[in-house]
């Protein structure tokens, strides 16, 4: 009898350990469950928002804002001016640009803030500008006339990317536009369509070598050349100057070798210039030193 009510003894004790096994199990589940969907479920209080949710209409036109202000970024040189030197290979036969600015300066920074500023010139001078707001509406700069007297107080404007490297003014009043090209600067782009390339002296049949960044090789002495496109003080005719050195260039015109040029699809010429800036009456050599492009 005691055998009998020990092993049954025992037969209860081990049930009723499984029972509290499982219901320990059923307990452990429940609290992972309701912890679960506790992290799961967002509190009244919360500000996340799922990504399928809208992006708010402010981070929208901030993000049109900056897109605009990186493309737009740059120097803007009048296109119908480098037209004109492509088609004529003259400077001085295309000094007269039909856009209201010889060029422009965008700074992204400046853009992407609230000091965004067009820093216009001629090829002259600066001081030809206005300060720019973005309109959203339109995901447009345009010129903010009314905070300020600028060049553009009676011309506003509105500035519209075509591609990449071409930009265009439209003006609201006239309904005028002016169409500028994206270049590195315009000595790089007068460089870049005048004189950039491989030539052949004609006379030593030596190589000669302009980069559009102002570096020349294989001409005697020289190192650095720069084209003159604000004519006056007697150069009323295309103009080269030569440096020994890059360095020498912010002295232009009484600090370099000066040269009248004449270029043709195939041919440079260059009449050596004997300068006098007392008379502003120049000396042009009649005999030309003739390069061949390669």
């Amino acid at each position: 009898m005691h055998c009998v009510f020990t092993r049954f003894s025992y037969i209860l004790l081990l049930y009723f350990c499984m029972l509290t096994h499982k219901l320990i199990q059923l307990l452990s589940n429940g609290i992972l469950a309701f912890g679960i969907f506790s992290c799961n479920t967002p509190s009244e209080t919360s500000t996340t928002t799922s990504s399928s949710e809208p992006v708010s209409v402010i981070d929208r036109h901030t993000t049109q804002k900056y897109t605009q202000a990186k493309a737009l970024s740059g120097y803007w040189l009048s296109d119908s001016y480098t037209q004109a030197i492509e088609q004529s290979k003259s400077v001085y036969a295309s000094r007269e640009y039909t856009t209201k600015l010889f060029g422009f300066i965008l700074s992204e920074p400046e853009l992407r803030a609230d000091t965004a500023y067009l820093n216009g010139f001629t090829e002259h001078e600066g001081g030809y500008g206005c300060r720019l707001r973005f309109d959203p509406a339109t995901n447009q700069f345009a010129s903010d006339t009314q905070t300020e007297n600028s060049y553009f107080s009676s011309s506003p404007f509105t500035l519209v990317l075509k591609n990449p490297h071409t930009l265009h003014m439209n003006f609201t009043l006239s309904g005028k536009t002016d169409t500028y090209r994206k270049v590195p600067a315009e000595d790089t782009e007068l460089r870049r369509i005048l004189f950039a390339g491989m030539y052949q002296d004609s006379l030593s049949g030596k190589e000669i070598v302009f980069q559009a960044n102002g570096k020349v090789t294989g001409f005697g002495k020289h190192s650095f050349y720069t084209l003159v496109y604000d004519f006056g003080e007697g150069i009323n005719y295309d103009t080269v100057i030569f440096f020994a050195d890059a360095s020498q260039k912010n002295n232009v015109w009484d600090s370099g070798d000066m040269y009248h040029f004449k270029r043709t699809k195939n041919t440079l010429t260059l009449y050596k210039i004997t300068p006098n800036w007392e008379t502003m009456e120049h000396t042009v050599d009649s005999n030309g030193y003739t390069l061949f492009a390669r």
